[in-house]
Formats: C-alpha cells, structure tokens, sequence
C-alpha cells in the first residue's frame, strides 16, 4: 500500500468517533527512566506506566513528540500478537489538579520536575515483572527459547534501539519502553523513504545466541507477523493526540516504513542460522 493510500486510511480513522479517554487519578514519581515516567492509578481502577508531554526526552526536542507517538504505536503493534508482544497500551488524560500534586523529586544531575496535564502516554503495569535491564545477565537463561525468538523478531520488525523488556511471572517476554524505536531521537523522513539493510536485534542479556541457528523457533512468530493486515498496521498510527504535533502525512510515511520492513524481516531473520 503506497503513502496516499495510506493517508487516505488514516483520515478516516482520524474521524471516526472514540469513547472517552481514560483519566488519571493519581501520579507517583517512577524511578529510574530517563523520561521520568509515573505510577498512575487510573479512571479504570488499573495501574499504568505514565510518560506525559513534557517529558525530558521530548521535551528536548519538541513537538512533534517522538517519544510518545512511537511508544503508543509500538505498544498497539504488540497488542496484534496472541498474546500479546506489549502491555497494553493507552492514551491517559492527566488532569491539572492531578498534575498540580504529583513532582519527581530532584536528583543530582536534574532539578524537580512535575508532569504536563493533557494526554500522556499509559502502558500496564506488569505485576510481579523483571525488567532485563535489571534482572541481570542471567535473567533469560530461563526463558524458552521461543518466547525469545517473538522478542527478536518483534524488536527487529520495529527498529529497536535501546531495547528492553519484561520476563513475566509465567515466563513470558513483553517488549517495552519504544520510545526510541523507528527512527531513533527524532521523526526522519529520509529515513522512511528507504530500506536500509536490516540485521537482527538481539537483546545484550541473551548469552545463548547460538541456540537460534533452529529456523523452527522463529516460523510461528513470523508466520503470525505476517498473517497481520495491512489495514490492523495502519490502524495503529491513528487516533493520535493532536497536542503530540504528529501530522497525518508524518504518520502515515511512518506506517508505510513499518509495512515495508515487514516484508524484509523473513530475510533478516534468517541471517541468524544462515551466517
């Protein structure tokens, strides 16, 4: 599907009406995140994972915001998977008596920072998770060499720069934190226009990276990354919050870059047992 094509998809979705946004009740400072994210008990009674507007990685930056936009695209793209690759992933109002109350505390590199009120970023907290970052260089040792092969091929499929995820109490893997996923620090255009030579992106804790030369451990992921309609894709790149500055000809160039690594990652893929 070319760019206008996919334009044309977009502003339909753009118009179509959507229920009321999810509100924030309260904002807890988070640590560590370079974005300084939030714990937030929101209007559904759930907890999530909060990035607001201002946060510092956009904020340096400015509008569009790419950070938020990518988180929120890459979050929806997981949730087409069964199961799911993501958390699930929401667009939270923050409103401005909950936003008056809630301050990261200073640190010593950064002063005190309070969160913007509008529509932020939410993904699910994950209860009893461990983030790979975290969990130390043995922390997939234990996990099935399957559910590594989906992270791989979902990471791969996206650009993912600055990788993490979450090991699940029941062992699975759920990629997170997108925000400098596709084109790094900032929307790039030349970038969507090309297809750059794709290489598989393993995460740095994985120690084991010779027992993924079996192409059996990747045929369900890529068959089911495959299986996605064009129209599910796109779909994700819509219903973005104006205030985030990300114009419909920017996201729908960003929807034709994703559809076209897609058909790339089969052949990417397989330079693991081809090498």
């Amino acid at each position: 599907m070319d760019v206008n094509a996919i334009t044309s998809c977009l502003r339909e979705l753009d118009l179509r009406p959507r229920g009321e946004r999810i509100r924030a009740v309260t904002l807890h400072a988070r640590t560590p995140g370079g974005s300084k994210p939030w714990n937030c008990l929101a209007s559904d009674q759930s907890w999530y994972v909060v990035k607001c507007r201002n946060n510092p990685q956009d904020e340096r930056l400015g509008s569009p915001l790419k950070f938020l936009t990518t988180d929120l695209v890459c979050g929806r793209l997981g949730q087409l998977f069964d199961p799911p690759l993501c958390p699930k992933v929401e667009i939270i109002d923050v409103p401005l008596n909950v936003a008056s109350l809630a301050t990261h505390p200073p640190t010593k590199h950064r002063s005190a920072h309070k969160p913007a009120p509008g529509p932020s970023f939410g993904s699910r907290l994950v209860e009893n998770a461990i983030e790979v970052k975290i969990g130390g260089s043995d922390i997939l040792d234990d996990v099935e060499l399957e559910q590594v092969a989906r992270l791989i091929t979902f990471q791969t499929w996206l650009r993912g720069i600055d990788v993490s995820a979450l090991v699940t109490s029941d062992r699975r893997l759920l990629s997170i934190d997108h925000g400098f996923f596709l084109t790094v620090y900032r929307w790039d255009d030349p970038k969507f226009a090309k297809a750059e030579k794709i290489k598989p992106k393993i995460p740095s804790q994985f120690r084991m990276v010779e027992q993924l030369k079996d192409p059996s451990l990747f045929a369900v992921i890529l068959n089911e990354l495959m299986s996605i309609s064009d129209s599910e894709i796109i779909r994700a790149f819509a219903d973005i919050p104006s205030e985030w500055g990300a114009s419909l000809e920017l996201r729908s160039k960003a929807a034709a870059y994703v559809l076209l690594r897609r058909r790339l990652i089969p052949q990417a893929i397989s330079a693991l047992w081809n090498r």
